[in-house]
């Protein structure tokens, strides 16, 4: 009787899932399951595109910052750690040409910025990703506003320098609405050159560090933060920095 049965929900079950409403049943529910993970896959391509852009966009897996100069400890330890670092300097100053000035924007980088992204520079010789001593790169504002061409001479600040080319692309989210000064870009090692950086100036100092998530958390424990210390990365808000002491900076 139990074989007979078992025959018969046999033969109801194939000629149901030939003839009756089982099939696009069991269509719709493989759609269903190819469809979640599907999305459950592109769900992680996102989060792994989103992390690595915010990197970018920070240059680095992250960011010092300061108003302060940066501190000995932070810098013992990044080096002691082996992680890759890179440091800027950013003020305003005054740009003069024969004839002309204009406020501007000066960015002191070390020749291994950017750690991530990339920094395009087009001059004479041809194109260049990083900044190397000597060299004055700026934004092409700056050419019609002092009436100058590559390759003329212009004073950022106490230096005279020559202009090395233009910035094409800057790394990371350059773009600001609010921003109305040009940029340039100079080396570190001709910081003291401008004689720009003096007590009272406003300033702001960075340290991108590429590294892995371990070491950096490391690192972050290693350095006791001032008021005006932050640590930037893909996860962080972009806020302000608080003017606090006489060496603020309102550059960002």
């Amino acid at each position: 009787m139990n074989v007979e049965l078992q025959k018969r929900l046999a033969q109801w079950s194939i000629k149901e899932i030939r003839f009756g409403q089982l099939w696009p049943v069991s269509v719709a529910l493989t759609l269903i399951i190819a469809t979640i993970f599907a999305l459950t896959a592109l769900a992680e391509r996102i989060e792994q595109v989103v992390v690595k852009q915010g990197k970018q966009a920070l240059t680095a897996d992250t960011v010092f910052v300061t108003s302060n100069p940066l501190p000995e400890q932070l810098l013992y330890l990044a080096n002691d750690n082996g992680l890759s670092t890179a440091q800027e300097t950013r003020f305003a100053t005054m740009a003069f040409s024969d004839s002309e000035m204009q406020l501007i924007t000066v960015r002191a980088v070390e020749s291994a910025y950017p750690l991530q992204g990339e920094l395009i520079l087009t001059g004479d010789a041809g194109v260049a990703n990083h900044v190397q001593p000597g060299e004055l790169w700026i934004d092409e504002r700056i050419l019609y506003q002092l009436g100058v061409e590559i390759g003329d001479e212009i004073s950022v600040g106490d230096a005279d320098l020559v202009v090395s080319g233009l910035i094409t692309e800057e790394p990371g989210l350059s773009f600001n609405p609010f921003q109305q000064m040009p940029s340039a870009f100079i080396h570190s090692s001709d910081l003291e050159r401008t004689g720009a950086v003096q007590t009272g100036s406003r300033v702001r100092y960075s340290l991108y560090i590429n590294g892995t998530d371990a070491v950096i958390e490391t690192l972050k424990k290693g350095v006791e933060l001032t008021p005006s210390d932050r640590w930037r990365d893909e996860n962080s808000k972009v806020e302000p920095m608080k003017c606090l002491n006489v060496h603020s900076n309102i550059y960002h």
